[in-house]
């Protein structure tokens, strides 16, 4: 599961995603970035971060980045 904060009162700052674990109960990782995070898209193999104008896609079993691709203005983070 991926959480991204939002709201009120977030529990996490909005330009970070937390990799939670539901078996284990806890945060397995964290991917920062600089900027808001706009959605989250993932599968079993991979991670899809959307920002203002860029995606990240990393692998999901080590948090590697896969690509980075720049892309136009998508303040709804449509993936």
């Amino acid at each position: 599961m991926a959480l991204v904060g939002g709201g009120s009162k977030p529990k996490y700052s909005s330009d970070k995603v937390m990799i939670w674990d539901d078996n284990q109960a806890k945060c397995i990782g964290e991917l920062k970035y600089k900027s808001p995070v706009k959605g989250v898209q993932m599968n079993k193999d991979t991670i899809v971060v959307v920002l203002q104008d860029r995606l990240y896609v990393y692998e999901f079993s080590n948090l590697k980045i896969r690509d980075a691709i720049e892309t136009y203005d998508n303040p709804d983070g449509i993936c």
